[in-house]
């Protein structure tokens, strides 16, 4: 944690901080205690926390077999509380075929305004802390990220069209999004996290998806919030 500190202070860690958040990653197996700071990752990461109503699901899917194909049960319960279907073409996109902006109003956001148990997440944190590990909060894909959840919900070419051709509707919809980050974001926050996690996909192999002035009009100032 401490070589994370000094790195986002602006000075030279004795190394490039290392993490690994794409997949869980074991830190009592591979090596001896106390040698998992230098020799593996100095972050480990937490996911958004689970609303109560949500916890049913949660253990419903922590039970099935490990090599099922789901995704991890944070995923799966996102897609749930989206009502998300990527595998089903007429609904991998629920907004693909609103017609006017009141279609998109209509539409039935998650509701995350209910408590969440940030007391676990905090000793979860307090636990990484006292390994010496840096911590990380991951936003989840669907309502903690703004590009890429707009463009889940519209589909990808209709989204980049509402940019150019319908900004009050991308305003619209990125505006009920970045209420839903904010809340995740302040969760997780609370909780004690060094490195707030934003995994959102805004670029190709060689440029973004949106030109500078798009970025700067749309997506800018809604993540500085």
């Amino acid at each position: 944690r401490e070589r994370l500190l000094t790195a986002l202070d602006g000075y030279t860690p004795d190394r490039v901080p290392c993490a690994l958040s794409f997949c869980h990653v074991d830190l009592g197996t591979p090596s001896p205690a106390g040698a998992y700071r230098d020799d593996l990752v100095d972050v480990q990461f937490i996911q958004t926390p689970v609303s109560p109503k949500e916890q049913a699901l949660a253990e419903r899917v922590s039970n099935l077999p490990f090599d099922t194909r789901l995704g991890s049960p944070e995923q799966v319960l996102t897609y749930k509380r989206w009502d998300y279907h990527p595998e089903a073409p007429n609904q991998r996109n629920p907004l693909a075929n609103a017609r006017t902006l009141d279609d998109l109003r209509a539409y039935p956001f998650p509701d995350v305004s209910g408590a969440y148990d940030v007391d676990r997440l905090s000793a979860e944190v307090a636990a990484w802390h006292a390994r010496g590990l840096g911590v990380g909060g991951n936003l989840p894909h669907l309502g903690g990220e703004l590009f890429e959840s707009a463009w889940r919900l519209r589909g990808l070419e209709t989204f980049l069209l509402d940019l150019l051709r319908r900004p009050d509707w991308a305003d619209y919809l990125l505006d009920r999004l970045t209420a839903l980050a904010r809340r995740y974001a302040q969760t997780l926050a609370t909780a004690g996290v060094d490195v707030l996690a934003l995994d959102d996909d805004v670029g190709m192999a060689g440029t973004m998806f949106v030109s500078p002035a798009l970025w700067r009009r749309f997506f800018k100032p809604r993540m500085a919030e």
